[in-house]
């Protein structure tokens, strides 16, 4: 998996692809982040929509 994220995503290869990729459970930092399951507003622990309301 490395090796294709490096040859065929063009990712340097002082980085580590899967490493980068293990963050994105912690659904803790920042207010707002992105999670496979959409955007999580975590101090309200609640989904953000992501359509505009007017």
């Amino acid at each position: 998996m490395d090796a294709f994220a490096h040859s065929k995503l063009q990712i340097p290869t002082k980085i580590n692809p899967v490493m980068t990729l293990s963050f994105m459970p912690l659904s803790v930092i920042p207010e707002l982040k992105i999670t496979d399951m959409g955007l999580v507003d975590v101090n309200n622990f609640k989904f953000v929509p992501l359509e505009y309301q007017d």
